[in-house]
């Protein structure tokens, strides 16, 4: 039982790093996307 349980914990843990890298990356790709527009708008 507290096997499992650390188990659990532990790939909930793996979860959360995956969801928090992934945020992370999607925001850098938008933060560049919106630069480079802003670049191309301006002259």
């Amino acid at each position: 039982m507290n096997f499992s349980k650390k188990y659990f914990i532990n790939s909930h843990k793996m979860l959360a790093t995956c969801s928090l890298l992934l945020f992370s990356h999607f925001l850098r790709i938008f933060f560049s996307i919106a630069e480079q527009k802003e670049k191309g708008h301006k002259p």
